[in-house]
């Protein structure tokens, strides 16, 4: 009887041991459901900022070299940052360049941000958030941008129905029938930190509107 049983817990032990080894093996082999960030480099592995915003994942940063860049959006919870405030441009007369839209937790950083323009007769501006919560303006200038017969809109920064945040941020000489600097409506938050917003002109509001 006890030869029986010695035999049994042996064969138990055995198994137990087999059976260790499977997990481990397992959960050694097994792919990984954790998303690890990346970081994607202008120009170095995408000529223009679109192309590396479209090949970026939510949590991603796009790290931005000095030159001259056009408009880009941003539909994505990513970082763009750029390598030097003033002399890393966005610069696209005739369009928006910057545009937030159906996105949480997006940031732009370390931007001159020229030119304005319109995507139809409502949304207008240097940067322009929509349907947004939680976009970070950081450490950026805004200027000498031009609108035109706008409505509802600034020729610097425009919201609708978004929340954002601006940090150390320039806002100055832009130009626009309705507003000159910054236009919030549907129920938007603005938080400014730290920035200054200077000789916006217009022919109607001002500088800041909010509605």
């Amino acid at each position: 009887m006890t030869s029986i049983i010695n035999n049994l817990d042996r064969k138990e032990n055995k198994m137990n041991r087999n059976s260790f080894v499977a997990i481990a093996l397992a959960i050694f082999f097994a792919p990984s459901c954790v998303y690890a960030a990346k970081t994607i480099f202008v120009p170095r592995d995408h000529a223009v900022i679109q192309d590396a915003i479209r090949n970026a994942e939510d949590g991603d940063t796009v790290r931005v070299a000095s030159g001259t860049y056009s408009s880009f959006r941003v539909g994505k919870n990513i970082r763009v940052i750029g390598e030097d405030r003033s002399n890393t441009i966005i610069n696209n007369l005739g369009e928006i360049p910057v545009i937030f839209q159906n996105r949480n937790g997006a940031s732009i950083e370390n931007f001159t941000i020229k030119g304005g323009g319109g995507i139809d007769p409502q949304h207008k501006g240097a940067i322009i958030i929509i349907d947004s919560e939680g976009v970070t303006i950081e450490n950026c200038t805004i200027r000498e941008s031009y609108v035109a017969f706008d409505y509802r809109s600034a020729s610097g920064v425009s919201m609708y129905s978004s929340e954002a945040t601006i940090l150390d941020c320039l806002i100055e000489d832009n130009v626009g029938q309705e507003m000159g600097g910054i236009y919030c409506s549907g129920n938007s938050n603005l938080t400014m930190k730290n920035t200054v917003v200077r000789n916006n002109k217009s022919t109607d509001r001002g500088r800041i509107f909010h509605v």
